[in-house]
């Protein structure tokens, strides 16, 4: 099993199956999708305190043995943010790696290299939309 995110699909392995582990997925996917271990869109406007309070709450419901059985050795769990940074696809890894003592790598790395859910860098802010200005006529 590996994290990764969508634009990192080209990159799995053949008898690797990529798993969506978000509320929203790019219009061309159209591979498994395990909503259960994806944040809620109320969750994603909350702070980070919120969220990962929340994360945990959504998680404790669940059994990581269970949802290992479920995803299978060949899953590929995929979200949005780019490696390192803060996305609860790691998050959720470290929970199954507790739970069956599997090492989940990031994809392109090894698990060494893969850091921790607490050291991830908080995602860019998205530069707001600038709108065209409007073309001056006299008439």
């Amino acid at each position: 099993m590996r994290t990764g995110y969508f634009a990192a699909l080209k990159k799995l392995e053949p008898h690797e199956e990529p798993v969506a582990i978000a509320v929203g997925v790019p219009r061309w996917y159209k591979g498994r999708r395990l909503l259960a271990l994806a944040p809620t869109r109320a969750m994603l406007k909350m702070n980070h305190e919120q969220y990962a309070a929340e994360m945990d709450a959504m998680l404790a419901k669940l059994d990581p043995l269970e949802i290992a059985e479920e995803l299978g050795p060949n899953a590929v769990l995929l979200c949005w943010e780019r490696p390192f940074e803060l996305c609860h696809r790691r998050r959720i890894a470290e929970w199954l790696e507790a739970a069956t003592g599997q090492e989940i790598p990031e994809v392109g790395f090894t698990r060494q290299e893969t850091r921790a859910y607490a050291e991830m860098d908080p995602p860019k802010p998205k530069a707001p939309r600038r709108r065209s200005p409007m073309p001056m006529t006299l008439f």
